[in-house]
């Protein structure tokens, strides 16, 4: 187990996770550097799991493209990347009383007091102001919570949380954009003056499909599985199928994996050719193959 830690604090997360993973104490390694510094150590290996949490949206552009050159060239074929992050609709009504507090630890405050002196300032002008009752605190009544239970808070956590010079939420969009985005656009620069390895195609496909650009097909057979399924869960009797039933269930199970049917060699784009291409196939398969599988007692 790696980790490039911002809080020595939070040492004995990184303990415990050592020793549910069973790597106890001689199998991990703590690092306390910068991001450039860590990201581009000769002396680390390839990861299966990186994770990267309570950092993504408090700290820089630089450094979030520091993280995605870091997993791009770290994390295995196959790994699994975990990223927390504060999202824009949960925290939009936070923003500007994060702002108020930051800026008046800033401006107002003292450097020579400290930073907990000059949050606990922060958090006594915020009371001040929200006992105004200003149309903010009216629109947004869950402010006066927050403000609360900032103050039951430690002052290393607020300064962590709150007080940090880069302080981002964002849209899940905006997210994708920082991260794969990036690396798409590195595929793309770099496509033209190396042939693209086998782990960077499938980097690449993976990339594609969550963007939407490519989508995976179903010929009839796969088509059939599903119908299968639908019964098999109960959705509509395998006694006696609802046809409408059955093309609702298989045609939301394809959009969720972003799938479309395929006919005559090509994927079919528009809803419509999909659906109508679904009810063939439903009736298809319970016309022909039904009475087959019940003929042959593989289906009740």
């Amino acid at each position: 187990m790696v980790r490039n830690r911002l809080q020595p604090l939070t040492d004995r997360i990184t303990q415990d996770l050592a020793n549910a993973s069973g790597v106890g104490a001689q199998g991990t390694r703590l690092y306390d550097e910068a991001f450039a510094d860590f990201c581009h150590r000769t002396d680390l290996p390839d990861f299966s799991f990186i994770g990267i949490h309570g950092i993504w949206s408090w700290i820089s552009d630089s450094n979030r493209a520091v993280l995605v050159d870091f997993v791009r060239r770290k994390l295995r074929m196959g790994g699994v990347l975990y990223i927390s992050y504060n999202t824009q609709p949960g925290w939009a009504a936070m923003v500007p009383m994060r702002d108020l507090l930051n800026e008046h630890a800033h401006v107002m405050g003292v450097p020579g007091k400290g930073i907990a002196s000059r949050i606990d300032a922060s958090l006594a002008f915020a009371d001040q102001l929200m006992a105004c009752n200003p149309r903010y605190a009216q629109a947004n009544a869950q402010i006066a919570g927050t403000l609360k239970r900032l103050k039951e808070m430690g002052h290393i956590y607020l300064a962590h949380e709150y007080f940090n010079r880069d302080w981002q939420p964002m849209s899940f969009a905006n997210q994708q954009a920082h991260s794969i985005g990036e690396l798409w656009e590195l595929l793309q620069a770099s496509a033209h003056k190396a042939p693209i390895n086998f782990p960077q195609l499938i980097e690449a496909v993976m990339l594609l499909t969550g963007k939407g650009d490519l989508v995976a097909v179903q010929d009839a057979e796969a088509v059939h599985q599903l119908v299968l399924l639908a019964m098999q869960e109960g959705n509509t009797p395998a006694a006696a199928p609802d046809i409408g039933v059955l093309i609702e269930f298989v045609w939301a199970t394809l959009l969720a994996q972003s799938q479309r049917i395929l006919r005559d060699g090509k994927p079919m784009e528009s809803p419509q050719d999909n659906i109508a291409e679904l009810r063939t196939q439903a009736v298809e398969f319970i016309t022909k193959r039904l009475p087959t599988l019940r003929h042959l007692q593989l289906l009740d």
